[in-house]
């Protein structure tokens, strides 16, 4: 990535892009076409897989798993046939997916699972990882939105992922950004500190 307030030169990395399969095991028109765009003009891309458990994947950890490093394996795979050594990073998220309310719940312990186990597969490919920050299912800023949020967090840091996605504010299973959670959020993780966890997961 070139550094802030660095004259423009040609090739380089400014923007890297959030480019998101769609579960399972499908890469849209849209996403392809900017993917492919971004890659020949050398940005960069953050190549996620976004799935929800019983719904768009496997129920297990392990088929989700799978499904997510196919998918994404596929979009770094095309980057670099488009433009090699173009910038990218790998991300393999899936949540729990209830049939009571048909929607995805976050924080629970599969959930973050996956995040650790997806970052010590996005690593063996030899890319950066991306994790996730205080994200809730709550609509308030209670205390349900303190533990998810917390947890998802707390499993980001533990597998040390290099670039963490909707950090503070994220409610409502994504679908609002609360000023006053935001604000606690950021606190929050001032005061776990900037340094990255002594905790480091063996790649075998």
């Amino acid at each position: 990535m070139a550094e802030a307030g660095a004259s423009p030169e040609d090739g380089a990395c400014r923007l890297l892009h959030m480019i998101n399969t769609t579960p399972p095991l499908i890469l849209q028109e849209n996403p392809l076409r900017c993917l492919r765009a971004a890659s020949e003009l050398g940005q960069g891309s953050l190549i996620s897989s976004y799935m929800m458990m019983g719904a768009t994947s496997p129920v297990t950890v392990a088929g989700t798993l799978a499904q997510g490093l196919a998918e994404v394996m596929v979009g770094l795979a095309l980057t670099q046939i488009w433009r090699p050594g173009v910038p990218v990073v790998g991300g393999i998220f899936g949540t729990q997916f209830l049939m009571r309310f048909m929607g995805p719940v976050f924080g629970l312990p599969e959930a973050q699972l996956i995040q650790m186990a997806g970052a010590q597969l996005v690593r063996r490919l030899g890319v950066p990882c991306r994790g996730d920050g205080m994200i809730t299912s709550s609509k308030l800023n209670d205390a349900q939105a303190g533990y998810e949020g917390a947890l998802t967090l707390m499993a980001s840091r533990a597998s040390q992922a290099d670039i963490v996605l909707h950090s503070i504010g994220w409610s409502e299973f994504g679908r609002a950004v609360d000023r006053e959670k935001a604000a606690r959020d950021e606190a929050l993780i001032r005061s776990a500190g900037t340094e990255p966890s002594p905790q480091r997961f063996v790649k075998g």
